[in-house]
């Protein structure tokens, strides 16, 4: 592999210039969609099945008396529907085991009412982090204490707030028309089709205006927010994203990556030794990675851009691809070293590089937003997904036109370079 990618460093060089330039920004925001109070055999798996059509993950907060009888047994039927969401990765969590006013019980009735249903899930889908939404939203300082997990409410009830008669067209109407980026959104799927009928219909009409749908728990780390146990959530939206803490790059998810290519002297950190890997990419930046994995060879002189000093950290790397004709910048004579690549035109770039042509692969729809992936990048990312190139960033959204992280770029170049 790194024999190939050597080879092909030209044909990816080229797609800094040739590829299309980055759509606009089509996101309308990040949105957690939720149900309480279920599972429900009648209802959930007519849910699930939606779902699974847009490939949209939600967050089930459910009860501990549907999971168990009143001697602890398991009820499989209810079970079985919980363990499908969790294996259709959905993110299950906790709404208490009979849905009490919590603030309102003692000490003991509390770690009772929270710990049978996290020991339910626990049976149920194994160890794991079950996040808490108190019922009817009562909380206090007490119940987060006794919480053990971050605790959820809402920004968004549209059972209380969407006009009259309640009905899937009423609800989907007030979901659609007071969307907001970052909210989480409450509604039910123990009690009929209305609800359900409503989350599938808002999905597609809110898909439409550029939002996507994501469990909590990946909205929450898409914002780089590492929740605290008995912290209260409402929404999260964008303002509230927390920048990445350099003094934990250890456990960044791109860390060996990371530690692989600056061991290989294949990316440098910056002055001050930080690896910043939530920062987007430049293109400078990618002509540097790609120069470097070719073995940081000589050139005969600076690169013709009006832009690009010869004393720039990246001259070297641009002037490389000039003399070699495979960077032909822009119609004014600019390279634009500082201008930030899309994920989408990432990996085409790593396709390149790879080999890979993708002008025959056919383009599977594996993450919710897929279909936002531009038709020239198409071909590239189903060439690098069918060589089995998966990135542990991509969860739940490929997010195509987001910025490309200096993290994902680390983990593709390590890919690449075996």
């Amino acid at each position: 592999m790194k024999k190939l990618l050597t080879i092909a460093l030209a044909a990816a060089m080229m797609l800094l210039a040739a590829a299309p330039a980055a759509a606009a920004q089509t996101t309308g925001g990040l949105i957690a969609i939720t149900f309480d109070d279920g599972p429900s055999t009648k209802y959930t798996p007519a849910l699930l099945d939606g779902l699974a059509e847009r490939r949209v993950k939600c967050t089930f907060f459910v009860m501990g008396n549907s999971l168990t009888d009143p001697h602890g047994t398991i009820i499989e039927a209810n079970a079985d529907v919980v363990r499908r969401a969790a294996a259709e990765g959905h993110q299950i969590a906790s709404h208490s085991y009979s849905h009490p006013h919590l603030s309102q019980l003692s000490d003991a009735e509390l770690r009772s009412e929270l710990s049978k249903t996290t020991d339910a899930l626990k049976r149920i889908l194994g160890e794991g982090d079950y996040m808490l939404r108190p019922p009817y939203g009562d909380t206090s300082e007490r119940v987060c204490a006794a919480a053990g997990a971050p605790v959820i409410l809402w920004s968004m009830d549209p059972g209380w707030y969407a006009p009259k008669p309640y009905s899937a067209e009423n609800l989907a109407s007030y979901i659609v028309k007071n969307a907001r980026d970052g909210d989480i959104i409450l509604l039910h799927d123990f009690k009929g089709l209305d609800d359900v009928n409503a989350a599938l219909t808002a999905i597609d009409k809110l898909r439409e205006k550029g939002f996507e749908f994501v469990t909590v728990a990946e909205l929450m780390r898409l914002r780089g927010i590492t929740p605290a146990d008995g912290e209260v959530f409402r929404s999260i939206p964008a303002s509230a994203a927390r920048g990445f803490d350099e003094a934990d790059i250890e456990n960044h998810w791109a860390y060996p990556e990371l530690m692989k290519l600056r061991s290989l002297s294949r990316m440098e950190g910056d002055p001050d030794g930080s690896l910043a890997p939530e920062r987007t990419l430049t293109r400078a930046e990618c002509a540097a990675l790609l120069w470097r994995a070719a073995g940081c060879p000589e050139t005969d002189g600076g690169a013709q851009f009006t832009d690009c000093a010869d004393g720039a950290w990246y001259a070297s790397a641009v002037a490389w691809a000039s003399e070699r004709s495979l960077i032909e910048g822009y119609p004014d004579g600019s390279f634009r070293p500082s201008e930030t690549l899309t994920r989408e035109q990432l990996w085409c770039l790593a396709a390149r590089a790879a080999g890979l042509s993708g002008e025959s692969g056919e383009f599977a729809l594996r993450y919710a937003d897929d279909d936002r992936v531009s038709s020239w990048a198409r071909g590239a990312i189903a060439a690098l997904r069918g060589a089995g190139v998966l990135s542990r960033n991509d969860v739940e959204l490929f997010r195509p036109q987001a910025g490309a992280t200096r993290g994902e770029a680390a983990e593709l170049a390590s890919l690449l370079i075996g």
